[in-house]
């Protein structure tokens, strides 16, 4: 049995959004055809021949769906520069872009120059872009299930467009890496490469944190390459360096174990449950500020103590959230936002440290 009322808000959804929202495309014309064959039958033949004509004329809409994402994102321009934003993980881009900054500073001891900073970071933006981006059209599928609210399972962003910006990305890369040598180009592609091989093979395997711990570890010598400085006493910071990475690897990973876990990923965070993976992060933060501080006290920096001592609150309120009790992956995730940064400061207070000896 039909209601009237119910008939005309279907017909009136399914005639002006089957053309609008082509993913709702086929369940539109479906109810709309149905909904309208009664109005036919009340005595509005034009109706089912307007509902008829509306689905022909989107029908071929449909095909260029895979390419455009949808019509629904092309109608919010804003909406498509966001998810476009989002598909690089601005949080984290944010974290390395800015300790690439100080550590190009430390580096050459001083301003490098404004056509060089703006060179260097370029290289490290195309990097994460390539890597973040390259992740979500990988992810795809994975994030329909797991998490729909991402870029491109919600729609507003196609898949095709993080493809492209991974492709012109690398494109641009090379030529930019290369203005710095061959050997400074070769580190990049090695150190962007390693990016890639998360994304594409070792995200769920219990290898996921040597991409890490690789990528970072060889930005950190690219710097110091392009600088001119780049000696053998960088590579005692590296013990240092992993435990970092690692745990950076681990914080990353905690708010996605659950989602990761319910499409069979086995990636170290996985493997390890949430309980043991926050405390590892803490241990192995631990660890990094032991390190710090000794750092400092041998080479009697204070910069590279007073760094070391300001991360000290971020694991703390981090910690403090997470026992907290409130849902679970938005406590992970609010932890990650206090890590990385944490994270990134104990790394430049031990490179300061060593710097300050060099």
């Amino acid at each position: 049995m039909y209601c009237p009322f119910c008939s005309v808000s279907c017909t009136y959804l399914a005639v002006f959004r089957s053309c609008t929202l082509v993913s709702h495309y086929r369940h539109s014309i479906r109810h709309a055809t149905t909904a309208s064959a009664k109005f036919g039958e009340w005595g509005f033949p034009w109706i089912p021949n307007m509902v008829a004509a509306r689905a022909e004329l989107a029908a071929p809409l449909t095909k260029i769906r895979p390419i455009l994402g949808g019509w629904r994102s092309c109608r919010n321009p804003v909406s498509i520069a966001v998810g476009v934003v989002r598909l690089i993980h601005p949080f984290p881009v944010c974290v390395v872009m800015l300790t690439s900054v100080a550590l190009l500073l430390l580096a050459h001891r001083g301003y490098p120059g404004t056509l060089f900073l703006i060179r260097a970071l370029g290289v490290v933006l195309l990097s994460q872009i390539i890597v973040g981006t390259l992740n979500e059209y990988v992810d795809k599928d994975r994030d329909a299930v797991a998490q729909p609210g991402k870029p491109i399972p919600s729609g507003i962003v196609a898949p095709g467009v993080a493809l492209t910006l991974a492709i012109v990305s690398s494109l641009c890369l090379i030529p930019l890496a290369a203005s710095f040598g061959l050997w400074p180009l070769l580190v990049a592609i090695v150190f962007t490469g390693a990016g890639v091989s998360y994304d594409l093979w070792l995200k769920a395997t219990l290898f996921s944190a040597v991409p890490y711990v690789v990528a970072f570890l060889c930005l950190t010598s690219w710097i110091w390459m392009v600088a001119g400085r780049l000696t053998p006493s960088l590579i005692s910071i590296y013990p240092v360096g992993v435990a970092a990475l690692v745990a950076a690897h681990l914080a990353n990973a905690l708010p996605d174990i659950s989602a990761d876990a319910a499409v069979g990923e086995h990636g170290l965070a996985v493997a390890l449950g949430p309980r043991v993976t926050a405390t590892t992060i803490l241990m192995l933060y631990g660890f990094c500020l032991v390190a710090a501080l000794l750092a400092a006290g041998v080479a009697r920096s204070g910069p590279g103590l007073v760094l070391a001592a300001a991360t000290v609150p971020l694991p703390a309120i981090g910690w403090r959230i997470l026992r907290s009790g409130d849902d679970a992956p938005r406590a992970q995730s609010r932890f990650f936002l206090f890590m990385a940064p944490a994270i990134g400061l104990i790394s430049i207070s031990c490179l300061v440290s060593i710097s300050s000896v060099g």
